[in-house]
């Protein structure tokens, strides 16, 4: 995959035969169209492609909360992404029953959230006067 600062004609966007040029988080990128796309469609996809629906319905309505609580957990993802990657890697279980969320597992927030903190140290000096 080519990176561009700029495109030919500016910043780049659309198809030109099997040349692709597209833009993500401000970075203008080249890439080639696939030749062939093997989906098998086997069970085995069909089972993980129900489990990734399921942990994308439990996330997206925390989508917009999300943005703060997750905004400077990794570099290359976007916070919803990150989320999800979380709970994928750390908050699932499979049992003969198939696979589920534990919702004991989920981690809403990563790193430091200066509101929560300023509300914390402002509420603990209120009650030592």
């Amino acid at each position: 995959m080519g990176i561009t600062k700029l495109g030919v004609f500016g910043d780049v966007s659309g198809k030109v035969g099997n040349l692709v040029g597209s833009t993500w988080r401000s970075v203008a990128y080249f890439r080639g169209v696939a030749s062939k796309v093997n989906d098998a469609n086997t069970e085995e996809q069909q089972v993980q492609r129900a489990i990734f629906k399921s942990v994308v319905r439990f996330v997206k309505p925390m989508k917009a909360f999300l943005k703060v609580a997750y905004k400077n957990s990794e570099r290359k993802l976007t916070p919803f992404n990150s989320a999800t990657r979380t709970i994928f890697k750390e908050c699932l279980i499979k049992n003969e029953d198939g696979t589920q969320i534990d919702y004991s597992k989920v981690l809403v927030s990563k790193g430091g959230m200066p509101v929560l903190n300023d509300i914390r140290q402002r509420v603990s000096q209120v009650r030592c006067r």
